[in-house]
């Protein structure tokens, strides 16, 4: 027989527990989150696409000294920003959605088992 959670102990339901207030502060931190990981990554990728299909030959130009195309060079940057952003979304999200995060700076918040340690 498999061994099921108890719901209590999830994050939400702590959440839920504090108040509406609690819950609605972290749904708006997800969302603003969401937005500027999407928004930035979104204009990176239209911007490509739309240079891909209006600009011709622009994306197939090589660049000087090398036989590198502009079109590998903006899809390159792309790839950075879209791994640049989702390491920025993993640590804001973790740093301002995580419970152990928020618990970590209130007083009695110890060891990750749950067991609190006295910091002297």
């Amino acid at each position: 027989m498999r061994h099921r959670p108890d719901p209590s102990a999830s994050p939400a339901h702590r959440d839920a527990q504090r108040g509406p207030s609690a819950l609605q502060y972290t749904r708006q931190q997800a969302l603003r989150l969401d937005r500027a990981f999407l928004t930035s990554n979104g204009i990176g990728l239209v911007v490509t696409l739309c240079l891909g299909a209006t600009a011709g030959d622009l994306l197939a130009l090589r660049l000087p000294g090398t036989q590198v195309t502009v079109g590998l060079v903006l899809c390159l940057a792309q790839v950075a920003l879209l791994l640049a952003t989702a390491r920025r979304f993993d640590r804001r999200c973790t740093r301002l959605l995580d419970p152990r995060q928020q618990a970590y700076g209130q007083p009695g918040a110890g060891a990750a088992n749950g067991i609190a340690t006295d910091a002297r």
